[in-house]
């Protein structure tokens, strides 16, 4: 029974000394299991606070710097603030500003050297708004008379008035930039968009810009449009071509450019005019659709009337929509000055381009090109529209500039004082 019973026992000896080394590779294999698992928790751990650690220094050198933009802006606006000029009681700048400041060509400013100028237009009864700027300066950027007298409102620096046949120098910008963009050249002939009218395979771009095409037309006053689809259907079946390259001043022109700027962009021409012109810093225009809702507003009063306000006429569309790129746009005359200040000085396009439009290429001694007239020392402007007008002398420089924007326009008093102005800050006279 005892030797039975020892037997038994040595063999369950036996099997636990077999289990011996099994049990030591499981110890071994538990052991560098949990080592590893340490490590990659430790691992994973490290590069979580790493990352941490990382956006937190990510997130104080946004603060430091949006910090040292905010002391620089802060800077900058201090500055900016300290840049005051000595005011009158009614808040009228007293001192010359610069013209190159575009903030300042919404201010009133009436300096020492401009007193005859405005002593002379209130004298005069102008109506609207002067700008007269002399070597960058502004000496003078005043409003005179009612912007609309039932109303009670007076003219101020930021009254819209129409800007009539000055428009052709925006519409004709719009034209360079697609030559500059490759688009177009001046040597492409209206045949390519408009086809259908005769002899216009030997019409180019250049002859229409300035004014040779042999193109003409006359609207009748009765013709009624409610789109401008409308009035190029019209103009396009009722052009006349008179063969004649030789210059003849006709705005139909321009409203065959405005067609050729829609037809390549896909863009209605005021969307055209409105995205450049936004784009490159002007604010205050618009067109004639919604003129009448817009603060600035100016009613036209024809100069016949027994009063200076006694006759004033009516809005009216039509008059304007007929007028598709060559003269349905109202702006401040700060806005106008930024505009050719840009222009002529190589801020919208390239010189090149401008060089090449301006070459004396035709046999006639005719200066208009593009909008306006050269007139040697000065570059000469003038719309007239609905009873408003714009008049501009601007030196080819634009250090010296004098714009009178009226809503009661009257050439015999716009043009001698025009003349008058310009060559007070000048020295030089130019007729105008």
């Amino acid at each position: 029974m005892d030797t039975k019973r020892s037997q038994r026992y040595n063999k369950k000896k036996k099997r636990k000394l077999k289990l011996i080394p099994f049990l030591i590779l499981v110890a071994i294999l538990s052991l560098a299991s949990s080592i590893f698992v340490t490590n990659t928790i430790f691992t994973i751990v490290s590069k979580s606070e790493a990352k941490h650690h990382s956006e937190i220094q990510a997130d104080e050198n946004s603060k430091e710097k949006v910090s040292e933009s905010t002391t620089e802006s802060t800077t900058q606006q201090s500055t900016e603030k300290k840049e005051t000029f000595p005011t009158s009681t009614d808040g009228t700048i007293i001192s010359p500003i610069p013209a190159n400041n575009y903030e300042n060509l919404s201010k009133t400013v009436l300096a020492p050297e401009a007193q005859n100028m405005d002593t002379e237009l209130d004298a005069a009864s102008f109506v609207g708004v002067a700008l007269v700027i002399k070597n960058g300066q502004i000496i003078l950027q005043k409003g005179y008379g009612y912007a609309d007298y039932s109303e009670n409102r007076l003219n101020t620096v930021n009254s819209h008035i129409q800007i009539g046949s000055v428009q052709k120098a925006y519409t004709a910008t719009l034209i360079y930039k697609l030559i500059e963009e490759k688009k177009l050249s001046f040597d492409t002939p209206l045949s390519d968009f408009y086809p259908q009218i005769y002899g216009s395979q030997n019409i180019t771009i250049m002859d229409m810009i300035r004014m040779h095409s042999g193109l003409q037309i006359s609207i009748p006053g009765n013709a009624y449009f409610s789109t401008t689809d409308q009035v190029m259907d019209y103009i396009v079946t009722n052009v006349e071509n008179t063969g004649q390259k030789t210059y003849k001043y006709q705005a139909v022109n321009y409203s065959l450019l405005a067609g050729i700027i829609e037809k390549i962009t896909g863009k209605s021409y005021y969307e055209n005019y409105e995205n450049f012109f936004h784009n490159v810093g002007l604010k205050n225009f618009g067109q004639y659709i919604d003129w009448p809702e817009r603060p600035g507003y100016t009613t036209g009063y024809k100069k016949s009337g027994e009063y200076l306000y006694s006759l004033p006429n009516p809005y009216d569309p039509q008059i304007f929509i007929r007028e598709l790129g060559t003269g349905n746009i109202d702006s401040t005359a700060g806005d106008v000055y930024e505009f050719f200040n840009k222009l002529l000085t190589g801020g919208l396009i390239k010189s090149s381009v401008l060089q090449e439009v301006w070459k004396p290429i035709y046999s006639d001694s005719n200066t208009y090109i593009g909008g306006f007239y050269d007139q040697g020392d000065a570059y000469r402007m003038n719309g007239v529209i609905n009873y408003q007008q714009l008049a501009i002398l601007i030196s080819k420089d634009t250090k010296n500039a004098v714009i009178l924007f009226s809503n009661r326009g009257n050439q015999e008093l716009t043009q001698p004082t025009i003349s008058s102005f310009y060559q007070q800050i000048t020295g030089n006279y130019v007729k105008f």
